[in-house]
């Protein structure tokens, strides 16, 4: 036992000849880290950037020679707050610093970056060279297969929109982004049945962003069933207060899923509130019109039905229930007429989403193009005729004479603006 504590003593004594190698080994342990820091620096920087305050990456950056990767990240972190038009800026000087010092990776980076700020802004057009780019330089860049999808529902193209987005959810499957993106375009593309499962994902990935309750909401009013939409409007209510399109559309809600004259009285103040501030809104006060039809104020109904329908002409739901006011009033002309009225709006309705479906399925057919544009003009949708026109003529057939005399009509007779030559950046 003596044996053995001598030993030990004179291991750990300060004098031992190990103690050299265990200096060695922590010099070279911190080396090794070195090194492997040096091969791998731009990945490292670009790690540390992105948890620097934005004040301090704004400081950075308004340096002389503040460098490419200084000016990418606090365009991301502007970006990320909305400030998408300052983000832009960014990313152009980013390009500008990348002039001069030529790096493919990063220049892939912010061409993505770049492209999704501005289809955020509604600059369609000017992201698609970019997006395409970045998409040259690197086939995995989620940024820029997130603009594309974005870019292709934007021109109603959603069944090639849907497929950019589920790429964007197998690449990034933790941004929650991309499943917004996916279950928005299902929605827009009359699938809410398919959208719920990515917007549930989405919200349980960012249960704090707003827009995200908003669209799962909107997923459930569009299936009726509108108690669960009323919860996730609340959410979105509660995580942002001043966002009046939750607040409409909660209140719209309330509305739809009142069944006894004490949830009418609760939620008429509201509705009454509501349509007061969106006088022009169609509607919200065919909404109004309906709840009154529906628990017995007839005159005030017969007021906001009709005036909903002056506003907003393809609201079937209106001409529905103005309808069947008419017919309890023994008005039997009146009635007959706003019932042919809503059968051939749901006809139009539907020849309009058929029309979309195939479309989705063959967006260079000119035949196609043309009979959704004559529909949504018969519709009275003026703006979305004009802008399938305009695709048409841009995209599919420059040369087409209807679609140009349609387009000429609509812009002479001030239904929508005449288009500018030229898109500027922001």
């Amino acid at each position: 036992m003596q044996n053995l504590l001598s030993r030990l003593r004179k291991r750990l004594r300060p004098d031992t000849p190990r103690r050299g190698w265990t200096r060695w080994g922590g010099v070279c342990l911190v080396l090794g880290l070195g090194l492997g820091l040096a091969c791998r620096w731009e990945s490292t920087r670009a790690w540390w950037l992105e948890r620097v305050p934005l004040k301090y990456l704004e400081a950075l950056a308004s340096r002389p020679h503040a460098d490419a990767w200084v000016h990418y990240s606090l365009g991301r972190a502007l970006a990320k707050q909305q400030r998408h038009r300052e983000a832009v800026d960014s990313f152009g000087n980013a390009l500008r610093a990348l002039q001069q010092k030529e790096n493919l990776a990063l220049r892939a980076r912010v061409d993505g970056e770049l492209a999704l700020s501005l289809v955020a802004l509604g600059h369609h057009r000017l992201a698609v060279p970019y997006l395409k780019r970045a998409l040259e330089l690197d086939v995995a860049n989620v940024p820029a297969h997130l603009a594309l999808g974005k870019v292709l529902a934007h021109r109603q193209h959603y069944t090639v929109a849907i497929q950019e987005f589920r790429v964007v959810t197998e690449l990034a499957p933790h941004d929650p982004e991309g499943w917004f993106a996916l279950g928005q375009a299902l929605n827009e593309s009359r699938q809410p049945q398919e959208a719920e499962a990515p917007l549930r994902k989405a919200v349980e990935l960012a249960p704090r962003e707003s827009r995200y309750w908003l669209a799962l909401g909107d997923c459930f009013a569009y299936r009726a069933r509108f108690e669960e939409a009323v919860e996730c409007f609340e959410r979105a209510v509660q995580v942002d207060p001043d966002n009046t399109t939750a607040q409409g559309a909660l209140v719209r809600a309330q509305s739809l899923c009142a069944r006894t004259p004490e949830d009418y009285r609760k939620v008429r103040p509201a509705l009454l509130q509501l349509a007061e501030k969106e006088a022009h809104n169609g509607f919200f006060q065919g909404q109004v019109g309906i709840l009154e039809a529906q628990f017995g104020e007839e005159a005030e109904a017969e007021r906001r039905l009709k005036l909903a329908l002056m506003l907003l002409p393809d609201y079937p739901e209106a001409a529905y229930n103005l309808a069947m006011l008419y017919q309890r009033q023994g008005k039997r002309t009146e009635s007959q007429r706003w019932l042919k009225r809503f059968q051939y709006l749901e006809a139009l309705h539907r020849r309009i989403s058929s029309l979309w479906r195939r479309l989705s399925l063959r967006p260079h057919d000119v035949e196609l193009n043309l009979a959704l544009g004559r529909a949504l003009e018969e519709q009275g949708s003026d703006a979305e005729a004009a802008q399938q026109y305009r695709y048409l003529l841009r995209r599919v057939d420059p040369k087409n004479a209807e679609a140009a005399a349609r387009l000429r009509r609509l812009e002479q007779r001030g239904a929508v603006p005449r288009e500018p030559g030229k898109e500027a950046l922001p």
